[in-house]
Formats: structure tokens, sequence, C-alpha cells
């Protein structure tokens, strides 16, 4: 019996003989790993919010503030969203069905050419074009009003195509 126990002994003691010894490199401050991802391509949870800062509890209620960039602008005489404007407004309504306590107020404008009727009824069509746009991409319609201004207040005086192409919009006024 005594020397299976001695056998066992020497089977243990060469096995561990054979180990390679593992050196640890030093070091001299701590280092931030990212984790790997626990959720496959596939599995990714829906329910999980993807914007969430550690260390900070997500914000359920409300996303922080408005896009920035609060003005598209039109061609002469047109009231059609161009794709340069799609592209803020989507932003707008990401940011609009995120808040739904938010209110924004569409304001259209046009260039002095024309009768003060006629702009007026411009300025309509294209803050009624940005609202449908909006809802278009899943805002309530109760989150917005419209109003025109027509030619009466531009963003810049003069009487040049400068000056007209930067009085052609709709800005979106948040209260």
């Amino acid at each position: 019996m005594n020397k299976w126990y001695l056998i066992l002994f020497l089977i243990a003691f060469t096995g561990c003989a054979n180990k390679p010894e593992i050196i640890e490199p030093k070091v001299d401050k701590p280092t931030t790993k990212t984790p790997p991802p626990i959720f496959g391509k596939d599995t990714q949870p829906t329910n999980i919010p993807t914007d969430i800062t550690l260390g900070v509890e997500p914000n359920t209620t409300a996303v922080s503030a408005p896009p920035e960039e609060k003005t598209i602008y039109f061609d002469y005489d047109m009231a059609n969203i161009k794709i340069s404007a799609q592209i803020i407004l989507n932003k707008h309504a990401d940011y609009l069905t995120k808040n739904p306590d938010v209110m924004v107020r569409l304001e259209g404008h046009a260039d002095e050419r024309g009768s003060t009727e006629y702009n007026l009824a411009l300025g309509e069509l294209r803050a009624n074009a940005t609202k449908e746009e909006l809802i278009n991409n899943g805002v309530s319609e109760n989150q917005m009003e419209t109003l025109s201004y027509g030619e009466e207040r531009p963003i810049i005086s003069g009487h040049g195509e400068e000056s007209w192409q930067l009085n052609r919009r709709v800005e979106l006024v948040y209260e």
C-alpha cells in the first residue's frame, strides 16, 4: 500500500514540475479596461437604454435639451422640405417624441418679395409643411402650433439673394 502512495506522490510531483512559471507584469498605476459585451448581436435586450453613463442614473422623463439647429430654409416661392431640413427635423422629432410635454412653435417666414398677404400665406404653408414632416416622424400634433410672420421679421435686411435666402425659413421655438 505504501508504494501506491509513493507512485501517486511521484505522479503529482512530476506533473507540477513541468508547468512553466507565470510571471505577471508589474503595473505602476491602475488601468481601466472595458469589459467584453455580455450580449451578442442577436441577443441584445430591447428594454435597456443605450445612452446610460456608468455611475449616473438614467433620466427616464426627458432628454436634456432640444437640438441646437432650430432653423430650416426654403427655396424661392416654395414650401417643400429639403433633404437638409429633413435631417434637422428628424433630430427635433426624436427630441419631441422623447419629451411629450414639450411644446414647439413653428414660425414661418418669407422674403420681402410679394405682397404682404401672399408672404403671410407662404409663411403659413412653410410652417404647416414643417409640422407635417414632424408628424410623419412621430411627433404629436398637440405638441406644435404654427404661426406665420410672412416678411415682417426678416433675420437680415437687404434686397438681394443673400438676404432673401436667409429670410425664407421656419424657426422652431421651444416653450
